[in-house]
């Protein structure tokens, strides 16, 4: 269960970090970034023609995988981070707002990279701006590494 304990800690310091930013949402107000586990929920019946629309803006903390390159090696759980943002202006810079978030992510991570006391960031950190046109949407994502902790071996004490 760890990497989905670290799933929900990486949640909390993303809402942490953005807390402050508010924008353009597709209701016409400027709203809270709202974070997500793994997906964004499923879609509710509506009368409007883009329900999921009104999660915009989000980031969705999206568990990818892990691995353990040998029996010594830490384990590594890779994770990324998903922003999305809904901007209708005709000047087309969403792309600054996803940025933007993104940045604010990043430099939280980089400042405190151990997340409650047991998850440690890991280099490289990358971050890339999705550039097709997705219009009024736009994305960004954050791929982030963590260490995760080790299990500790349990068939040893037979043998000392």
């Amino acid at each position: 269960m760890t990497p989905l304990e670290l799933q929900s800690a990486l949640k909390k310091r993303v809402e942490k970090a953005v807390i402050d930013l508010l924008l353009n949402s597709s209701e016409g107000v400027q709203k809270t970034i709202q974070v997500f586990e793994q997906h964004l929920p499923t879609k509710a019946k509506s009368s409007t023609r883009n329900p999921e629309s009104t999660l915009y803006p989000c980031v969705i903390v999206y568990l990818d995988g892990g691995d353990r390159q040998d029996f010594g090696a830490p384990h590594q759980a890779k994770f990324f981070l998903v922003i999305g943002v809904y901007d209708e202006e005709s000047n087309n810079q969403g792309y600054r707002d996803a940025i933007s978030i993104a940045q604010k992510i990043i430099q939280s991570l980089e400042r405190q990279p151990m997340i409650e006391g047991r998850f440690e960031l890991q280099y490289p950190l990358n971050w890339k701006y999705s550039d097709e046109e997705n219009g009024p949407y736009h994305f960004a994502w954050i791929e982030a590494n963590f260490e995760l902790p080790h299990s500790k071996r349990e068939d040893v004490e037979g043998y000392i």
